[in-house]
């Protein structure tokens, strides 16, 4: 039989998974349980988040003319 431990799929970085998945997961807040239905893959998650979404900031550089 199988337990709660062996199903859980743990973490994962953004891009580790399909992105249909990951936009459902980027949809909720940390705390939510939530279903996922991916019928073409035949996939079926019931999602506990518990992480909050890292915020991105895009870095650029500038070189001096001297």
């Amino acid at each position: 039989m199988d337990t709660a431990e062996e199903d859980d799929i743990g973490w994962f970085d953004e891009g580790m998974m399909i992105k249909v998945f990951e936009e459902e997961i980027k949809k909720h807040k940390k705390g939510a349980i939530f279903t996922v239905d991916i019928p073409e893959n035949n996939w079926y998650y019931v999602v506990l988040k518990t992480y909050d979404d890292k915020e991105k900031i895009k870095i650029t550089y500038k070189k001096n003319k001297s």
